[in-house]
């Protein structure tokens, strides 16, 4: 062999050795660079999050604290001491702690979970994870953007849809676990010391209502509007608008802001004249009590995803395969989980909550456990519904939420002191 065939030989034998060398510094950069991004970053018991998923749920936090500071939500002090940080160290610490707080917290709660083998409500999860998903979704369809790109965008560039999802879904089951636990504790005596605080979110209010234009003939017949008695504002509210003008107002939100403060207060009663821009309300107090009527717990199978026709059909069958077995809860709910994916239990249904047509059925004096009927809303969607028990009174479904949000905090010190926070 020549000496040049020989120098050609080992020109290529060292420059494989120099493409193979950077092939494999390469696989191991990328490596490195794979098990930094998806090794655990914050790991509490058996679960753990990846840096990118850490980086998502303090945006998320960030977020939502910059929601609530535009809308109002949050106390003066704290809100001033927040606008305080911004830019500075201490912004971010406050950041930082608060979640790897809610982190901890909630990745402890998934230890929990898995001890006691709690399972979800379906519908209210899937609704919950349906929602979140789609709030980042139109996030991103309004930054031109499809889902994974505007996530690596907004949250972190390792962030993928699998991870991100498993955020949504861990924040969802810890709070559905803590409200389970925190539920079957609560007193008669709590929810009476609730309503005693909050009885203006609480109470029902009845009035007979004029409402007119705002304008300058019908201002000068507001302020010479005078009546004795109900019945007397009743003959004038069918003389000036056709009708008696009854209202029924379940929650003061409902009720237009100028007299709603006036029909919710106790000691209120009678007439009360307002305006806002566009109308004139003149108001006569009929009624305010406690909201206790009774409320329904209902298993519910939806079928919304096919036409109309296939839905009814889809019902059908499940009802006659409900009827040919031994009609029990137990039965219901094991075709639920067989056949629809959309289904469980919906507690404390209030009568002017959902559909006519369900709530019609729903609260018939002569319905009890057991009962069971296919009733059809809208266009296509059909419910298969499972008649169970009488829930809370309505004020105290009401109460509910917020008197567990109470107690959220000692619970969950509680969880947290079970397991070690470890942090890379």
């Amino acid at each position: 062999m020549s000496k040049k065939n020989m120098r050609i030989k080992k020109g290529n034998k060292k420059h494989l050795i120099i493409l193979s060398s950077i092939f494999f510094v390469f696989l191991f950069v990328c490596f490195l660079s794979y098990y930094k991004n998806n090794r655990w970053f914050i790991k509490v018991g058996n679960h753990s999050i990846n840096k990118a998923q850490y980086d998502m749920w303090r945006t998320m936090i960030e977020d939502d604290f910059i929601d609530e500071l535009n809308s109002g939500d949050i106390s003066d002090d704290f809100a001033d001491l927040a606008i305080d940080k911004i830019g500075e160290e201490n912004y971010n610490e406050y950041f930082d702690l608060r979640t790897n707080m809610e982190v901890y917290t909630t990745l402890a709660i998934l230890n929990e979970i898995d001890s006691n083998k709690f399972e979800l409500n379906n519908i209210e999860s899937n609704e919950k994870l349906t929602e979140k998903f789609e709030k980042i979704n139109q996030e991103a369809y309004s930054s031109d953007l499809d889902f994974n790109s505007y996530i690596k965008y907004k949250y972190s560039k390792n962030l993928n849809e699998q991870d991100a999802i498993d955020i949504l879904q861990y924040q969802i089951v810890s709070h559905d676990y803590l409200y389970s636990l925190v539920k079957d504790d609560i007193t008669d005596n709590d929810y009476e010391e609730y309503y005693k605080e909050h009885n203006e979110k609480l109470d029902i209010a009845e009035a007979y209502v004029i409402t007119l234009e705002n304008n300058d003939d019908n201002l000068e017949l507001m302020k010479n509007f005078s009546v004795s008695s109900e019945q007397e504002f009743i003959n004038k509210a069918i003389e000036l608008q056709g009708s008696d003008g009854f209202m029924k107002y379940y929650t003061e939100s409902e009720c237009p802001s100028s007299f709603s403060s006036f029909l919710f207060l106790k000691s209120s009663s009678g007439l009360d004249k307002s305006n806002d821009k566009d109308y004139i309300y003149l108001v006569w107090k009929h009624d305010l009590y406690r909201y206790d009527e009774k409320t329904v717990n209902a298993y519910i199978m939806m079928f919304v995803d096919g036409d109309a026709s296939d839905n009814l059909n889809n019902a059908n069958n499940i009802l006659d395969e409900f009827n040919s077995g031994n009609k029990t809860k137990e039965f219901f709910i094991a075709l639920s989980e067989k056949y629809a994916g959309n289904s469980g239990l919906l507690e404390n249904i209030r009568e002017h909550d959902t559909y006519t047509n369900i709530s019609d059925w729903l609260f018939d004096e002569k319905r009890g456990h057991g009962d069971v009927t296919i009733q059809a809303y809208g266009k296509s969607d059909v419910y298969l519904i499972y008649w169970d028990s009488y829930g809370l009174d309505a004020w105290k479904a009401i109460s509910l939420d917020r008197i567990i949000n109470d107690k959220f905090d000692d619970i969950q010190k509680v969880i947290r002191d079970k397991y070690e926070f470890r942090r890379r």
